[in-house]
């Protein structure tokens, strides 16, 4: 077989081995702090808070050395590496080095801080008339969540007032993403995201500088303290090996075995076994019951959250006369909510009403859709924090990993069996990237908790999606507001319209919640006349229509960075544990 060929088969083989291994840390905190000095360099200090989820010996930060500017490879040097308080080792290879952090024999877990210091050296791109500072602050390579994100780059002295430009590019490699602050004030430009970065995103800055006040070409002498002493390179090998389905095989079978081990639910009922369930869980609101009943944050999880408000007394919605004569939806606050509700909650409810008591729906078209983003991922996290999910199933196939195997073994098989004719071993990696695609798709597995709360939420659903009338009749009699209680959940299960309509043709005459009215121009109120009048009023699908509403990207008002992008410039790379 051609070398390249058993090359890219080993390299698919190896990487997705690595895939079926859980993901064992996150940031919580990366901050870093850059000095530009005129002589050609830069100092960096990174600090890192890293919590990890199983026993870790440290991490590994790997920084690259070789960059390709304007179709030319350039490399740049990397001095004065420091990690303060831990034992360290550099590895050099021929691309970038590694900081490996921590020791052989000690075993870590939760959260640890490191700071990482370094200088860089011939890091800038010198035009004819200004020098680019262009540099990846993270790295998209690492594996798992960013949080909290910050960067303060200080410029030199030298400066003075001349002005200078700046922007900055986040999300996944080649992405323009926007999602981060940026300011400068003096000689200082700071910054931060505005959301976690998840596995594969980084952050990228640029400095336009003035025409020379940073020096060009800087000769750098080799380090011979040990600083940076040059260590073979481990990653690659040159090894060759034979034909070669079997190399496919052994990882379906490893693909399989996880899979029988972490990703079977033990105890799920089919439909028919399930039994109708007529009340919520106690401890979970709509939009929990509505995140874990199909696993996926939806927008209207999170308005489920309004008529549970209006239930609690906390909030009303109003319906008024839009200068046209339609009626236009507006939400009026009147308490705040009881101390004990989730944070993820009480932050939606006052973003929601951070402009005020009173905010018009339509007012909220194009500028509510971070807020939502935001609680959606804090719905999210919630979920997972409670011991639901089965912690093994989703570190091995609900993490980036799997995403990324599946398109490397989905390219992969391809140019195998088209360039190198090697249809059967082609086949096997297409299958593993199907396989790969089913488990990101398929439902993760639940503990034993998760999955009796699961079912009872299934049953729950099928009551609401069609009720039976005689017990409908039996529980409004046993309580006479059960409808308006239930109505939440039936938002965020998503079964609004059914329900409308089949509770206006039982109960014509039914008065809808008390938190809903009309208002007239004059001031006068009225409450629905019908459960049907509440229903078109209180349309789901127009209010996630408008918090989901997000303005077109209109792009950077700045001409002087042309090409720029996260994962652009210098430096990047990542980390991971060891």
């Amino acid at each position: 077989m051609n070398p390249k060929y058993q090359f890219l088969l080993l390299l698919i083989f190896f990487f997705s081995i690595h895939l079926i291994q859980a993901q064992d840390m996150d940031i919580e905190r990366f901050h870093v702090f850059i000095d530009v000095e005129t002589d050609g360099s830069f100092k960096v200090r990174e600090e890192i808070d890293v919590r990890f989820l199983q026993d870790r010996r440290g991490i590994i930060r790997s920084i690259p050395t070789r960059n390709i500017v304007n179709g030319e490879e350039v490399k740049i040097d990397v001095t004065e590496i420091k990690v303060p308080d831990w034992n360290y080792k550099i590895l050099n290879s021929r691309n970038g080095i590694d900081i490996r952090i921590g020791d052989l024999d000690v075993f870590l877990i939760r959260l640890q801080k490191y700071v990482i210091e370094y200088r860089v050296w011939n890091a800038f791109i010198h035009a004819s008339d200004h020098s680019e500072f262009f540099w990846n602050l993270t790295g998209n390579d690492w594996g798992g969540d960013i949080s909290n994100l910050a960067f303060e780059i200080n410029l030199p002295d030298e400066i003075g007032s001349r002005p200078f430009e700046y922007d900055a590019f986040t999300g996944l490699e080649g992405i323009k993403g926007d999602d981060f602050i940026i300011s400068h004030e003096g000689k200082s430009v700071k910054g931060a995201t505005t959301k976690t970065l998840e596995p594969g995103e980084g952050i990228s800055v640029v400095i336009n500088l003035p025409k020379g006040l940073i020096t060009e070409n800087v000769e750098i002498q080799n380090d011979d303290s040990g600083n940076n002493q040059k260590v073979r390179d481990t990653r690659s090998s040159d090894r060759s090996e034979g034909g070669y389905p079997f190399l496919p095989a052994a990882l379906l079978a490893l693909l399989f075995g996880a899979y029988r081990r972490h990703g079977i639910n033990q105890g799920t009922l089919k439909d028919e076994e399930i039994k109708e369930k007529y009340y919520p869980p106690e401890d979970m609101n709509p939009a929990e019951v509505g995140t874990f009943y199909d696993f996926t944050v939806h927008s209207r999880d999170l308005i489920a959250l309004i008529p549970k408000w209006g239930n609690q007394g906390c909030v009303e919605v109003r319906s008024i006369p839009d200068h046209k004569g339609d009626p236009e939806l507006y939400f009026y606050k009147l308490k705040r909510l009881p101390l004990d509700t989730p944070q993820y909650e009480l932050d939606f409810f006052n973003d929601l009403f951070k402009n005020g008591d009173q905010v018009f729906i339509g007012d909220l078209k194009n500028k509510f859709y971070q807020d939502l983003s935001k609680a959606k991922s804090r719905v999210n996290k919630e979920i997972k924090s409670r011991e639901l999910y089965d912690f093994n199933s989703m570190q091995y196939f609900k993490r980036w990993p799997n995403i990324v195997g599946f398109i490397l073994c989905l390219i992969g098989g391809i140019l195998l069996m088209v360039i190198a004719n090697m249809f059967i071993t082609g086949g096997m990696m297409i299958l593993i990237a199907v396989i790969l695609l089913v488990f990101l798709i398929r439902r993760p597995k639940l503990t034993e908790k998760g999955l009796s709360l699961h079912n009872d939420l299934r049953g729950f659903y099928k009551f609401l999606k069609n009720p039976k009338p005689s017990k409908l009749n039996q529980l409004i009699k046993q309580d006479e507001q059960y409808l308006e209680k239930v109505f939440p959940y039936v938002v965020a299960f998503g079964l609004d319209k059914t329900w409308n309509k089949n509770i206006s043709s039982q109960y014509p005459d039914y008065t809808p919640p008390p938190w809903y009215y009309y208002q007239n121009v004059d001031g006068t109120r009225r409450t629905a006349t019908s459960w049907s009048d509440f229903g078109t009023s209180f349309n789901v699908k127009t209010i996630n229509s408008v918090f989901s509403s997000a303005p077109q990207s209109t792009g950077s008002s700045s001409g002087g960075f042309s090409g720029g992008s996260s994962g652009g410039g210098f430096g990047g790379g990542g980390g991971s544990s060891w």
